[in-house]
C-alpha cells in the first residue's frame, strides 16, 4: 500500500515550528548564513523525500518533454489535405487524428474515423447505369479495350466442335489394345514381383506369398503314408497267426478278432457252426409252489 499522505494540520505544525525557530532573525533574505541556516532548519523538520521516487518522477518528466519535443518536430510534416469545392471535409480523414496528434477532438472539422477511406459512394437503386452511356459515345480507346476483351473471352470459351476436328488422337485397333494389356500385365508383373523380394529380404511374406515364390516348399512327404502301409501290411499276418492259436476249444461263445473289415472267411464260419451246435441249453420250467 502507498504510504498515507500528510494531513493539512501536520504541515501547519511543522511551518509553524519553522518559523518559531526564525522568529527574530535578521537579514533572512541577504545573509548566506543566516538562509543555510534557515535551509538546514527546514530540512529537519520536515521530512526527506524518498531518493526512488525521486529519481522516477523525474524520469517520467523528461520522457514527456521529449514526447513532446518528438510531436513538436512531427506537427511540421503532418499537413491536412486541401478540400475540393463541394466536398464534406466529414468525408476525409484527418491527417493529425491519423497521426495521433490531434487535439481538436469533435471540434475537428475532419472526420476522426478510420473507416472514412473505406466507404464508397452509395449505389443508386433507382436508376439504371446501363442507360447513362451507349456504344456511339465511346471514345477510341474504350472500343478497343471492349474488342480486346471479347478476343479473351472466345479464346476462353472456343466452341466444343473445333476441337473435335482435330486429328491428333491414335484409332484404338484390338492389336493395338492387346498390346497395351500385355505391357500393363508386365508392368504389374514387374511390381509384384519387386515388392516380393523386398517382403522377402525383410522376412516378411505371408504363406500365400511363399507358396507362389516357392511350392516345393508346401510338398507332403509322399514316404510317409506307403512307410506306414508297409509296416501294417507286415504286421497282419502276425495278427492273425496269435488270434487262431488263442481260440478257445470249449463250449463258449467265439471271439472275433479285431479287423479292419467284419465280414468272416469259410473257415471262420465252419468254426462258429461247429462250436454253436456242440453248445446245449437248458431251460427250467418255473415250479407249481411258486
Amino acid at each position: 500500500m502507498p504510504p498515507k499522505q500528510a494531513s493539512k494540520a501536520d504541515l501547519a505544525k511543522k511551518q509553524k515550528i519553522i518559523e518559531d525557530k526564525t522568529f527574530g532573525l535578521k537579514n533572512k533574505n541577504k545573509s548566506k548564513n543566516v538562509q543555510k541556516y534557515v535551509q538546514n532548519l527546514k530540512q529537519s523538520v520536515q521530512p526527506k523525500p524518498d531518493p526512488s521516487k525521486t529519481a522516477q518522477k523525474k524520469k517520467k518528466e523528461e520522457e514527456k518533454a521529449k514526447e513532446k519535443e518528438l510531436n513538436d518536430l512531427f506537427k511540421i510534416a503532418v499537413t491536412q489535405p486541401k478540400v475540393p469545392v463541394g466536398v464534406d471535409p466529414k468525408s476525409i480523414l484527418c491527417e493529425f487524428y491519423k497521426a495521433g496528434q490531434c487535439v481538436k477532438g469533435f471540434k475537428c472539422k475532419f472526420s476522426h474515423d478510420l473507416n472514412v477511406q473505406r466507404k464508397g459512394e452509395k449505389i443508386d437503386i433507382y436508376s439504371d447505369k446501363r442507360d447513362q452511356g451507349t456504344m456511339e459515345d465511346w471514345d477510341q480507346a474504350t472500343l478497343e479495350k471492349v474488342v480486346e476483351s471479347k478476343g479473351k473471352e472466345y479464346q476462353q470459351n472456343k466452341p466444343t466442335d473445333i476441337r473435335a476436328k482435330l486429328k491428333t488422337s491414335t484409332p484404338m485397333t484390338p492389336e493395338l489394345f492387346m498390346e497395351w494389356k500385355k505391357k500393363k500385365i508386365a508392368e504389374r508383373d514387374e511390381g509384384l514381383a519387386a515388392q516380393r523380394a523386398e517382403r522377402a529380404k525383410n522376412d516378411r511374406m505371408s504363406g500365400r506369398e511363399l507358396f507362389l515364390s516357392d511350392a516345393s516348399l508346401f510338398v507332403d512327404d509322399a514316404e510317409a503314408y506307403e512307410k506306414y502301409q508297409r509296416e501294417e501290411e507286415f504286421d497282419a499276418p502276425e495278427n492273425k497267426a496269435n488270434s487262431d492259436s488263442a481260440a478257445p476249444t470249449g463250449p463258449s461263445t467265439a471271439s472275433v478278432p479285431d479287423d479292419d473289415d467284419d465280414e468272416l472267411d469259410i473257415d471262420e464260419l465252419n468254426e462258429l457252426e461247429a462250436s454253436l451246435s456242440k453248445t446245449s441249453i437248458q431251460i427250467q420250467e418255473p415250479s407249481a409252489e411258486t
